[in-house]
């Protein structure tokens, strides 16, 4: 039982690196959950472990894992919005539906920069440079528009009004030539673009 306890142990460890040093790499800033999930599954096989151990000892591991099962239903209950919002984080962390840095826009009206996602909430920064907190298993049933998937470039649609006596040659061409102007000057904006 100590040797397999020890060669999960092992292949989980090497699963981890790897993963820590592939996130590093793509700079997600996921790599901080990596010693969270690794504390929280080393406890859970160590648990395992343990009760295979006392039942190979000669002794009834029954009263002990029903008490473990109660147990851990009372824990689950009492910490329902932490858990969901933990468990949220992670399909965030592995699906990486956004990532820090990206412009988002909400159905419920919020919009800005992902400024952190954490494993209990995400914080959305709007262009007033405030902070807007959403917990995550709110934002992972949330309706989101990632402005910065697939690619970060994105288009700005103007309604520009004119009188009906105006010529729309002139309107056009002035039009265009304002647009390129305000492109140039625009920090991100793509200047080979043509509006």
């Amino acid at each position: 039982t100590a040797t397999v306890l020890w060669a999960v142990m092992n292949l989980l460890s090497r699963f981890a690196d790897r993963y820590e040093a592939t996130a590093r790499e793509r700079g997600q800033g996921s790599e901080r959950y990596v010693g969270l999930l690794r504390k929280l599954l080393g406890v859970a096989l160590i648990t395992v472990a343990g009760v295979t151990i006392i039942s190979q000892l000669g002794y009834k591991v029954t009263p002990l894992l029903t008490g473990l099962g109660i147990g851990g239903l009372a824990v689950a209950l009492a910490l329902e919005d932490t858990l969901s919002n933990f468990f949220a984080g992670i399909y965030m962390m592995v699906d990486e539906p956004m990532k820090v840095g990206d412009y988002v826009k909400l159905a419920t009206g919020e919009e800005g920069f992902i400024h952190e996602i954490g494993w209990r909430n995400t914080r959305i920064r709007p262009w007033s440079n405030n902070l807007i907190i959403i917990p995550n298993a709110k934002l992972s049933q949330a309706v989101v528009t990632n402005n910065y998937l697939p690619v970060q470039e994105m288009s700005v649609y103007l309604e520009v009004g004119v009188g009906y006596g105006s010529d729309l040659e002139t309107v056009e061409t002035v039009t265009v030539e304002v647009a390129t102007a305000v492109q140039k000057e625009v920090d991100g904006a793509k200047a080979d673009w043509e509006p």
